[in-house]
């Protein structure tokens, strides 16, 4: 016999292994779990259409750049050809037949081989295209910088939106009680009956803002759904970052850090360095150079060539007047690496004032979220006491709603500090180099 006691823990027991074993609904089943802030850039670069860009943008130039790689490079030229005579000729040799020298029609086929064995300039050569490889690389590494800054903003303006949704909708529930407060003080005779036109159009205002807030986070689905290259209808489930960071105390570490990841900082120190072994190929390409040449040939014989031919010779080119050109060049890519350096420098003092503006920036905004709570409390406060009063036929409706205008307006700012706040260190990331998820199937290999 089971005990009442027993009977109880039997069925909870019962209710536990339903609750494990059956299947779960099919919508809880087909819902995706929320991205976080970190997959949904990996998504990006892995799927958007602007990392595609960004690699195929990196391919060509890559391509460019390995025309000029100093490998060996052997040209093979093969010819063949028929000519046609109108008058053979011949001329007598004693003790045998006429020879032809010249035939009604012959045919050769020839190969040429050329390959350079020696050019002054190799090591500078090779130390150039590793600079311009590894600055395609940068250039790459650079655009998915710019890419994962969007994404995190994207990110942020819906999750900014749907809290505006929140609050929107929230608006319209206070907007809802109060027509039901007015209706009341006017069934009771406590407030005029105007009051329930101003009530509705409290009600009013309210929808529009609500379905304004809807539209804009339409569009910042639609935004985020392009940016990871997803389909547009793709219901978006993100995870609010719950991580608090502290403002560093400080800006100078932050812009050491700077300067050693942007990658537009490492892209032009690999252009410099090109451009700088570039002058000393520019000086060399005067110099003499060591070459192979070989043919090898079959053609219709006559007296003076054989069937066969072949010959292979070793040149030794020695540019004696080329009318200034290596001294121009020589100046051109002078001038082009000290450009480079300008740039460079240029960009770097750019960077700085970027981390120092970011920097204050979150300061800024981090102060505006200490004032806008304290606007919030405020409005909130006065609703409370304007609510208060008309109830007791001491305030009018017009107040109400003038402190509910108040209120909704305290939260939207609320709500938009937040998320300005979130925008920033955005900003401040990407001035440091952090803004980045680190990939491997995304960066640039190596080479």
């Amino acid at each position: 016999m089971i005990l009442p006691s027993q009977t109880q823990y039997s069925l909870r027991l019962l209710a536990a292994l339903c609750y494990w074993l059956l299947p779960a609904p099919l919508a809880a089943q087909n819902a995706p779990p929320p991205l976080t802030i970190e997959e949904a850039v990996r998504t990006a670069i892995r799927d958007g259409q602007s990392a595609l860009v960004a690699r195929y943008t990196r391919d060509v130039a890559q391509v460019k750049v390995d025309r000029e790689k100093p490998i060996a490079r052997p040209l093979l030229t093969a010819t063949i050809g028929e000519t046609i005579q109108a008058y053979p000729k011949s001329f007598a040799i004693p003790g045998s037949p006429s020879a032809i020298f010249l035939p009604n029609s012959s045919t050769q086929l020839r190969f040429l081989f050329e390959q350079t064995l020696f050019q002054p300039g190799m090591k500078e050569a090779r130390a150039r295209y590793l600079a311009q490889s590894g600055g395609v690389d940068w250039d790459y590494r650079r655009d998915l910088h710019e890419i994962a800054r969007s994404v995190r903003k994207a990110y942020l303006d819906v999750l900014r939106a749907e809290a505006g949704t929140r609050i929107a909708q929230d608006g319209v529930l206070a907007a809802e009680r109060y027509q039901t407060l007015v209706q009341t003080q006017v069934s009771a005779g406590m407030a005029r009956p105007v009051d329930t036109f101003t009530a509705g159009s409290q009600i009013a205002e309210a929808k529009a803002g609500l379905h304004h807030a809807k539209n804009e986070l339409t569009l910042a689905r639609l935004n985020f759904n392009r940016l990871l290259g997803r389909s547009s209808e793709a219901e978006v489930s993100l995870l609010v970052p719950q991580e608090a960071r502290d403002t560093p105390a400080k800006a100078d570490a932050s812009l050491q850090n700077a300067l050693a990841k942007r990658p537009e900082i490492k892209m032009l120190e690999l252009n410099v360095s090109a451009a700088k072994a570039g002058i000393t190929l520019a000086k060399l390409q005067s110099k003499p150079s060591i070459g192979l040449r070989g043919q090898y040939s079959q053609q219709t014989p006559t007296a003076l060539i054989h069937q066969n031919y072949m010959e292979m010779a070793v040149e030794i080119r020695l540019p004696i007047w080329d009318g200034g050109k290596a001294k121009q060049d020589t100046q051109e890519a002078k001038i082009q690496a000290l450009r480079l350096e300008a740039i460079l420098n240029e960009t770097k003092a750019g960077i700085a004032l970027e981390v120092k503006q970011t920097w204050l920036k979150l300061g800024e905004e981090r102060e505006a979220i200490a004032l806008v709570n304290t606007q919030t409390k405020e409005a909130t406060a006065l609703l409370t006491v304007a609510e208060k009063a008309y109830e007791v036929n001491k305030g009018t409706a017009v107040e109400v709603k003038e402190a509910q205008r108040r209120w909704r307006e305290a939260l939207e700012k609320g709500n938009l500090a937040q998320f300005n706040y979130l925008l920033a260190w955005v900003d401040f990331d990407h001035a440091c180099g952090d803004s980045l998820v680190e990939m491997k199937d995304a960066l640039p290999k190596k080479r």
